[in-house]
């Protein structure tokens, strides 16, 4: 089976490029083309007014789907010159719904295409990722190149770790694969066990590919402390790959994607490989949990304080390795402190904050986490619940936004460099009630390249607990309970922090830590 229908998405201001090089692409393989062409607009401006947004947005969105409408009209025009079946989408969305909608128009086709232009436009591009690498079924293709994708290429590289993300990837890649004239299965310091590997490493996917008609020469690679990433990328250039071939490298989201990377192997790209290195997360994975002991008839919580969480999480690591500490402000960094100094390990803290219900601010309806590219993570049940349409939405976030600018200018001058590339990062709280917050924290840092993520946090409720386990290769939590009530509730001393105690914890560590 061939891909019959592919998807290719192009942003409104693009050059004809990408459509150009799709559309030879179909051609070459006699494919339904189906293209999505996206217009997000930018958000509203800092310290607007609510009125002032609407009338400045309706102007803006007017323009907006204008332009739209006109490259849907030069697309549709293009195509139908093209001799192929072809269908083409509008889409108009706000940037944090856009994965979910490009999600929903690819769920019926073989293959997405993402081309040059749109790869290089580092907003769009991680939205359509998202939606395609984590909410659609079909396999993504970037291709960095200005050449139209060769869906048969010469040399193709299989980044294989016996997982059933590359498993899957392998699968849906055979139609390429079977028309390779080289295969190069490259395994990075495989386990040495049959039930991995088999007995010699790599015979059991080159076995099951022999059987479909793929030759497949197999090799192992040392990668020893160097990002997986790294290696590939090397690997390829040396054996002149012009097709790279993996799965998602056990991402931290339960179901299994995989994605296809066309020619990472030139650095002109300029982009890290992030998305080829997620750690698998189902492997040797640790909870540690310590369930809250109760007192008298009304069931009260025996307490702690920040001090002792801090002193007491040490114990449950088994770290011998490169470490950072991150906390999340406030609450987070004196229980960061307590674990810096016993692990001797450098201090940070992640910029993130909460998306409150504008009703129920306490209630969170997503997050956002600081960056070149705000990583935004929604939650979808309360924002249906509560009826909050994308406007809403948006300005809540700008706002958070806003408050995480006012702490990056205050506490920068304090908070030391430090590449957590290739580190195990710990993420720490001083609690976790819906698990919104910690989660966006760690989807944000998987994507700087970490070699893995720890969550640990003096208490959290049980189920929040199950949940993070599925995003992060470890979950340290003293505390458990269900129902879990308020994080207050779990400590003796539970003060309210002040923009000078989060300063304090970075002039208490010691300066070799720092």
């Amino acid at each position: 089976m061939g891909y019959r229908t592919i998807l290719t998405v192009l942003g409104v201001n693009d050059p004809e490029d990408d459509l150009n090089n799709a559309i030879v692409t179909a051609q070459a393989v006699d494919a339904h083309l189906s293209v999505i062409v996206i217009a997000i607009p930018a958000p509203p401006p800092f310290g607007a007014s609510a009125e002032m947004i609407s009338a400045v947005r309706l102007e803006e969105r007017q323009g907006d789907m204008a332009k739209l409408i006109e490259r849907t009209k030069q697309v549709e025009e293009q195509l139908a010159s093209s001799g192929l079946s072809f269908d083409v989408q509008d889409l108009y969305t706000e940037s944090a719904w856009a994965d979910e909608e490009i999600a929903e128009r690819a769920l019926y086709v073989d293959l997405t295409l993402i081309g040059r232009c749109v790869a290089r436009d580092g907003e769009l591009c991680r939205r359509i990722v998202s939606g395609i690498l984590f909410q659609a079924p079909a396999p993504l293709l970037l291709n960095f190149t200005d050449q139209a994708t060769d869906l048969k290429p010469c040399s193709v590289m299989v980044a294989w770790n016996s997982r059933i993300e590359a498993a899957r990837a392998v699968q849906q890649a055979l139609p390429i694969l079977r028309q390779a004239r080289e295969v190069r299965l490259i395994l990075v310091d495989p386990p040495a066990k049959a039930s991995a590997s088999g007995e010699d490493p790599g015979a059991d996917v080159a076995a099951y590919l022999a059987r479909q008609g793929v030759t497949v020469t197999a090799e192992t690679v040392a990668g020893g402390t160097r990002p997986v990433g790294d290696i590939l990328k090397q690997r390829a250039r040396e054996i002149g790959a012009d097709l790279i071939v993996m799965g998602a490298f056990g991402h931290s989201r339960l179901r299994e994607k995989f994605f296809w990377r066309r020619h990472p192997i030139d650095d002109r790209d300029g982009r890290p490989p992030s998305f080829s290195q997620p750690l698998n997360r189902s492997s040797g994975r640790r909870t540690y949990s310590h369930k809250h002991q109760q007192r008298g008839a009304c069931g009260q919580c025996s307490g702690i304080d920040t001090m002792q969480a801090g002193d007491l999480l040490p114990l449950c690591f088994d770290i011998a390795r490169d470490v950072v500490v991150a906390g999340l402000p406030r609450g987070g960094m004196p229980v960061a402190l307590e674990i810096a100094k016993a692990l001797d390990a450098p201090m940070t803290m992640v910029f993130v904050r909460k998306i409150g219900v504008p009703a129920v601010p306490e209630v969170a309806m997503g997050a956002v986490v600081d960056g070149p590219y705000p990583y935004v993570l929604k939650n979808g049940d309360v924002i249906r619940q509560a009826g909050i349409s994308e406007a809403v939405f948006q300005f809540a976030m700008d706002a958070e936004l806003r408050e995480i600018e006012r702490r990056k200018s205050l506490f920068e001058r304090i908070l030391p460099n430090i590449d957590i590339a290739g580190r195990i990062v710990i993420l720490v709280d001083d609690g976790i009630a819906t698990g919104a917050t910690m989660k966006a924290a760690a989807m944000a840092i998987e994507q700087r390249g970490v070699e893995r993520i720890v969550i640990a946090v003096p208490a959290a409720p049980a189920e929040v607990v199950a949940d993070l386990e599925d995003e992060v290769e470890e979950v340290v939590c003293l505390e458990t309970r269900s129902p879990f009530g308020a994080v207050g509730n779990f400590y003796v001393n539970f003060p309210q922090l002040s923009d000078s105690d989060v300063i304090d914890c970075f002039h208490q560590l010691a300066p070799a830590a720092r």
